[in-house]
């Protein structure tokens, strides 16, 4: 099964706020509480504990995105001077993996025809169909 770049696929969730500004929010939320009727530490402790909790999930998917990247290139770096057809606009083509480069972080080949035919560049890893 190929592996192709996942950065077009799976939406990258960035969370414009970090610890420092929830800390600002809920002082600011302190500040402004009605005294009679002030904020429970409990509700406190959740709000700092929920987007702590984000903050280690957005880390977990960033860290997941570079996996699935970095395997993605050892796929390619694999094929290395193998014969692959790979199918392109004009139909199929077959030759032998010459070379491997990053575009945009995603892995491309470089595949040349047999008997030193016509070279075609960025050959993304969904475009392989068999590999031999």
């Amino acid at each position: 099964m190929a592996i192709d770049s996942l950065s077009g696929i799976i939406p990258t969730v960035k969370a414009s706020l970090g610890l420092e500004d929830l800390v600002q929010v809920l002082l600011q939320e302190l500040r402004m509480q009605n005294p009679m009727k002030p904020v429970e530490n409990k509700e406190l402790v959740s709000q700092i504990a929920q987007f702590s909790s984000l903050e280690m999930t957005q880390q977990l998917n960033d860290n997941v995105l570079q996996l699935l990247s970095l395997q993605a290139f050892n796929q390619s770096v694999s094929l290395m001077n193998k014969s692959v057809t790979v199918a392109t606009e004009n139909g199929t083509f077959r030759g032998r993996v010459t070379a491997v480069t990053l575009q945009d972080g995603a892995p491309r080949l470089t595949v040349q025809a047999d008997n030193n035919g016509p070279v075609l560049t960025g050959i993304t890893l969904s475009q392989v169909q068999i590999i031999q």
